[in-house]
């Protein structure tokens, strides 16, 4: 039985937690209260992942496997249905936490027997869940997230009833984690642990033989590709010419740009933003089908 993750909170985070979650098994599930988040959900996680196959994290096939575990729910209960652990991943404000987190255990459709988490750096975990009655633990994702196996769990004196559960839940996607206490400090990756990290995911993708894509995929597959073409027949918003060689922005993942005029866009400021919804421009990649 696979390991059934709700993420609610569908930002730059958010969608790195889920994207590592998915990699390694996982079946997610992100919400968003945001149309914006919410509804650029995939893309964002497309243009993620596809970074990381421009610097060889990450094959073909890595990408459309991780993208046929994940999915969008329409509504809070539709992403809460059958979740085996809730992971709680929107901004740092202490009341919208407990509100989301008080929703959350409340929701008929999380069964009974989940378990609550919360990512958050700067509140307690029973400052946050104070008054729920199911299990509750902090649990951070290190930064970059993805391909990093070390995890944190937060062990709060006042609520830990959440924490073995967890642990079982996070070893069994191969995760390694490690206890961490409230007000003792979080730990923090260095560049180099960061590196060798990613060397060591380079290896594993280099030896990896190329492969056909599984069968259980096809379809999910078809069904994206199709999407990308349909929006690739479009015009560049910004030389309005029909052009195949299209470009995905990151961290948006808009893709309505043709390649040469992102670059030039990308050229003239540090702080060039993409012409569809003006975040700042990270990086810009083809945009090419998995």
């Amino acid at each position: 039985m696979s390991v059934k993750v709700a993420v609610i909170g569908a930002g730059r985070m958010g969608v790195a937690i889920g994207g590592e979650l998915a990699r390694r098994g996982a079946e997610v599930a992100f919400f968003d209260r945001t149309d914006f988040n919410r509804v650029r959900a995939m893309a964002a996680l497309h243009a993620y992942l596809e970074s990381h196959r421009s610097e060889q994290l990450l094959t073909a096939n890595d990408v459309l496997s991780i993208e046929s575990r994940v999915r969008v729910g329409a509504t809070l209960s539709d992403a809460l249905e059958g979740a085996t652990i809730v992971v709680e991943a929107i901004y740092e404000d202490l009341q919208a936490k407990r509100a989301l987190m008080a929703e959350v255990d409340a929701d008929p459709s999380l069964p009974l027997d989940a378990v609550i988490t919360s990512t958050s750096m700067n509140f307690s975990i029973s400052a946050i869940t104070d008054g729920l009655s199911r299990r509750v633990s902090g649990l951070r994702f290190l930064h970059p997230v993805m391909f990093i196996d070390e995890v944190e769990i937060m062990n709060d004196v006042a609520r830990s009833d959440g924490f073995a559960e967890v642990d079982r839940l996070t070893k069994r996607l191969n995760f390694r984690p490690f206890e961490g206490v409230a007000g003792q400090g979080r730990k923090r990756l260095s560049d180099a642990e960061v590196q060798a990290a990613w060397n060591a995911q380079r290896r594993l993708v280099a030896s990896s033989e190329p492969g056909a894509v599984p069968a259980t995929l096809t379809a999910v597959g078809g069904e994206m590709q199709a999407q990308m073409a349909a929006q690739e027949a479009e015009p560049c918003v910004i030389c309005m010419e029909m052009v195949a060689d299209m470009a995905i922005f990151l961290p948006c993942g808009h893709k309505d740009t043709c390649f040469a005029c992102a670059k030039l866009l990308e050229g003239r400021s540090a702080q060039a933003t993409c012409p569809t919804c003006r975040v700042t421009i990270e990086k810009v990649l083809h945009a090419g089908t998995t």
